[in-house]
């Protein structure tokens, strides 16, 4: 269950680093403010939010693996097979018997 919700996490957490670093005064105490007002800020904080949504695009991707793995058909690998068609019995052909020894006036075909 963590691995399916592991990448919604970190995209949580990548979400709210970006939203700390472009808009400090909605989440950050202005005591600490004052830390966060660095010119480099703003592109840390569109870095932050590019792998929010890497993280996003992989946890839809997992979601969607295990939702199509569940619906998918299971199938019994060990399970009787019933033939749709009847086939005729095998019949083995004389001529590619290579168990048989050579008659010995060279005629093969014994």
């Amino acid at each position: 269950m963590l691995r399916r919700n592991y990448n919604l996490i970190l995209m949580a957490i990548w979400l709210f680093i970006g939203i700390c670093l472009i808009a400090p005064e909605w989440v950050v105490p202005a005591n600490a403010r004052k830390h966060f007002r660095d010119p480099a800020g703003g592109i840390v904080g569109v870095l932050a939010f590019a792998f929010a949504a890497y993280n996003l695009a992989r946890w839809w991707a997992f979601r969607t693996t295990y939702r199509n793995r569940y619906e998918a058909h299971q199938v019994n690998p060990l399970a009787r097979r019933h033939a749709r068609e009847e086939t005729p019995p095998y019949e083995a052909n004389p001529d590619l018997d290579f168990l048989k020894p050579p008659s010995a006036n060279g005629d093969h075909k014994g």
